[in-house]
């Protein structure tokens, strides 16, 4: 067995709001802060770093995509492009 971690780095992605919105629909979409690594929050989900987690949500790091977030979106959703990374059952979203 290999003793290296895993790379969350390699698993980011783009995408476009048609290619988020089902993820959304099902309320499985989290948008992490600009200031934020994606893939050390990627990490600590999928880890479970709670106590790294709980802190993120309580300074609004790291929330729930809500309607009110998701307006612009659909006014031009191919426009709105953001990095992303699955974790399951999440997807993990940074506006770029």
């Amino acid at each position: 067995m290999d003793d290296k971690e895993f790379d969350f780095r390699d698993e980011i992605d783009k995408a476009s709001w048609p290619m988020i919105k089902d993820h959304y629909k099902r309320g499985a979409v989290f948008v992490v802060a600009p200031e934020l690594d994606l893939s050390i929050v990627a990490d600590a989900i999928a880890t479970d770093k709670v106590n790294m987690v709980k802190i993120w949500l309580d300074n609004g790091q790291f929330k729930k995509l809500e309607d009110e977030d998701t307006t612009e979106f659909n006014e031009d959703p191919v426009d709105y492009i953001v990095n992303f990374i699955i974790v399951q059952p999440y997807v993990l979203i940074q506006f770029i």
